[in-house]
């Protein structure tokens, strides 16, 4: 291991040791949870599980029409009125 990789390697343990969610690529290839992991760096990748993203949008009920993207707060699409504030939320793989 070099010192980028054994840096990852200590961020995706302290993640762990914090309770977080890791997971392994497994030979499918995708990305499963761990519950106890054998830390094998040389024949598995590990991560932190992503946190998907969430963001508001404005939907003119008019039209359809989409606007004013919001990363982060509600309030911030409801300045505009007769707009419907719409959450989304990404959907990530599952294992």
């Amino acid at each position: 291991m070099n010192r980028e990789e054994t840096k990852k390697a200590i961020e995706v343990m302290q993640a762990y040791v914090d309770g977080k969610p890791v997971q392994y690529l497994a030979l499918s290839g995708r990305w499963v949870m761990t519950g106890l992991p054998i830390w094998n760096w040389k024949s598995l990748n590990f991560r932190i599980k992503p946190k998907p993203r969430e963001v508001w949008i404005n939907e003119d009920p008019m039209n359809g029409m989409l606007c004013e993207v919001a990363h982060h707060r509600k309030e911030s699409c409801d300045r505009i009125r007769e707009l419907k504030t719409v959450k989304f939320v990404e959907v990530l793989e599952d294992e």
